[in-house]
C-alpha cells in the first residue's frame, strides 16, 4: 500500500497542481492567516513536492527497529513460495506478490543490512527472485500506470547487476509475447468448454430425485475451481501484455506506420500492436467473456455443489481425521498440539446431535473398541464463514509449519500420514474463500476495466488526440 501509494503521488502531476491552486486561492481569499496553517501549508507542499517521501521515511522508521530484516526477508520469502505454488486466484494478487517482493527488498537493504550477503546466508534466494523480476518486467500499478518491480532493486544501496543476471538484461520479457501462450490458452478453452457443456446438459435435461453424491459434489466443485483459475489466467496474459506495451512504446524506427509527430499514447497503443497480436488479443478477450458467461449460467448449480462439498471436507477432516492426532497428543501429554486440535473442533465443528461425543475413546488417549467408534458426519448445504475458515487454517499451520517462534516446531510429534493429511487440508481449503464467493470471484477473474483507463495519458497530452 505504501509503495503504491508513494508511486502515484510520483507520477500524478494533478494532485500537486490542484493544492497549487488551492493554496493560491486560499493566500488570496487571506483564510491562512495564522502561523500554523502557513505552516502546515508549507508542509503539505514539500511532502508532496518530495519524491519518494512515503517509502524513504517508512525505511528510515523500519531501521531503528531491532531484527525487522529477519521479519522482512520471511514476508519475501513467503511472496516467492505464493508465487511458484500459484497460491493466488485473482490477477491483481498475483500481481501484488511481485510488488512485494521487490519493495521488501528495498527495505531490507540499507546501512544495517546488505541483501547480497543475506542471499549468500540463504535467508532469501535472489535467484529466485530475478526469475520472477524476468517473467514480469511491469506490473500493474493503479488504472493505466504501470511499475517495474525491479526498479525498487536498482535503487538499493547494494545493488550488484552481476547478481541480477536475467532482470538487468535487456531481452523482451516473457510477457510482451501473447502469441507464444495462444495455443495454450486454445486449447484449455476448447477442453473445458467440451466438460462444462456436458455437465450442463446434465443439469438441464435430467431431473435428479435424490440429492448429489459427495463425489458429484467433488467433481462440479473442481471444475468450478479450473475454471476461475483459467480465466484469472487468461486475464493475466492480457492485463500484462497491455501493461509491458505501455511502457514499451513504438516509434518512427520500430513501425514505418506511426508517424514521427505521434502522441505517446498512440505509440503505446495504437501503433504498439501487430496484426496477429491484435487478433490475438480479441480472440482471448473473447474466450474470457464467453467462458464468463457460461459458467456464470451454471452459478446455482456450482454453488450449491460448493457448499455441500466444503461442508463435507471440512467436517469429515474435523471430526474423523484429526480423531488420531488427538488421541496420540492425549496420551502422550502434548498439551500445546491438544489444545490446538480441540480448538479447531471447536472453532467449526458440526455434531450429528448438536454436541460432540463424550464417550469418544479418543478425547481420553485411548484405543477405540474392537467393534469400532462410528462417528456419522451430517450432510448440509452451507459453507463456513470466512471467520471460522481463517482460524481453522491459522492454527492447522501452526501444526504442519517448518519454523516456529521456538527452537522445536510441532510437526515432529505428529505422526507423517497425517502430517501429510493436514497439509493436503490446508493447501485445498485455501480456495475455498474464493469458491464460496463465487459470484464475485467470477467477476473479477474477468475484470479487463484495465484496459479502459487513459487519465494518467490524458494528463500527459491534455487530452489532443484521445
Amino acid at each position: 500500500m505504501f509503495a503504491v501509494l508513494d508511486e502515484l503521488k510520483n507520477m500524478k502531476s494533478s494532485v500537486k497542481n490542484d493544492y497549487a491552486t488551492y493554496r493560491r486561492a486560499a493566500q488570496f481569499l487571506k483564510v491562512m492567516a495564522d502561523s500554523q496553517a502557513l505552516q502546515e501549508s508549507q508542509n503539505l507542499s514539500m511532502f508532496l513536492a518530495t519524491q519518494n517521501k512515503i517509502r524513504d521515511t517508512l525505511k528510515e522508521s523500519l531501521e531503528k527497529i531491532p531484527g525487522y530484516e529477519e521479519l522482512l526477508a520471511d514476508v519475501v520469502n513467503i511472496a516467492v513460495q505464493m508465487y511458484e505454488y500459484k497460491m493466488y486466484m485473482l490477477p491483481s494478487e498475483k500481481h501484488m506478490l511481485v510488488k512485494v517482493m521487490g519493495f521488501g527488498l528495498f527495505l531490507v537493504d540499507g546501512e544495517i543490512c546488505n541483501i547480497n550477503k543475506m542471499d549468500q546466508k540463504k535467508r532469501v534466494n535472489i535467484a529466485k527472485i530475478d526469475k520472477i523480476f524476468k517473467q514480469l518486467e511491469m506490473v500493474p500499478l493503479f488504472g493505466d500506470m504501470q511499475i517495474a518491480p525491479f526498479n525498487y532493486i536498482k535503487r538499493s544501496p547494494h545493488y550488484d547487476q552481476s547478481r541480477w543476471p536475467l532482470a538487468s538484461s535487456s531481452s523482451p520479457s516473457p510477457q510482451s509475447d501473447l502469441l507464444q501462450y495462444l495455443p495454450t490458452i486454445r486449447d484449455e478453452y476448447v477442453r473445458y468448454i467440451s466438460e462444462l457443456a456436458r455437465h450442463n446438459n446434465e443439469v438441464t435435461t435430467t431431473v435428479k430425485e435424490t440429492p448429489r453424491t459427495d463425489c458429484e459434489n467433488k467433481e462440479l466443485t473442481e471444475l468450478s475451481l479450473r475454471g476461475l483459475q483459467l480465466l484469472s489466467d487468461w486475464s493475466t496474459h492480457v492485463t500484462e501484455l497491455y501493461s509491458w506495451k505501455l511502457m514499451h512504446p513504438t516509434d518512427h524506427h520500430q513501425n514505418k506506420e506511426c508517424p514521427q509527430e505521434a502522441e505517446e499514447y498512440e505509440r503505446a497503443t495504437r501503433y504498439n500492436y501487430s496484426d496477429e497480436e491484435k487478433f490475438g488479443l480479441i480472440e482471448v478477450i473473447a474466450m474470457i467473456k464467453g467462458l464468463q458467461v457460461l459458467m456464470s449460467r451454471m452459478e446455482t448449480v456450482f454453488t450449491d455443489a460448493i457448499r455441500r462439498h466444503v461442508y463435507a471436507e471440512l467436517q469429515e477432516f474435523v471430526q474423523s481425521t484429526l480423531r488420531e492426532p488427538l488421541r496420540k497428543a492425549v496420551k502422550n501429554k502434548k498439551d500445546l498440539i491438544r489444545s490446538i486440535i480441540l480448538s479447531v473442533r471447536e472453532t467449526c465443528a458440526d455434531w450429528l446431535r448438536g454436541t460432540e461425543p463424550q464417550d469418544d475413546p479418543a478425547l481420553k488417549g485411548k484405543k477405540d473398541p474392537e467393534s469400532g467408534f462410528e462417528i456419522k458426519v451430517p450432510r448440509r448445504n452451507v459453507g463456513p464463514s470466512s471467520t471460522q475458515l481463517y482460524m481453522v487454517r491459522t492454527m492447522l499451520e501452526s501444526l504442519i509449519a517448518d519454523k516456529s517462534g521456538g527452537k522445536r516446531t510441532l510437526r515432529k510429534d505428529i505422526d507423517g500420514p497425517y502430517l501429510i493429511a493436514i497439509d493436503v487440508f490446508h493447501k485445498a481449503s485455501f480456495y475455498w474463500n474464493y469458491l464460496l464467493n463465487f459470484s464475485q470471484t467470477l467477476q473479477e477473474c474477468c475484470d479487463l476495466s484495465q484496459l479502459w483507463y487513459r487519465e494518467f495519458y490524458l494528463e500527459m497530452t491534455m487530452g489532443k488526440k484521445i
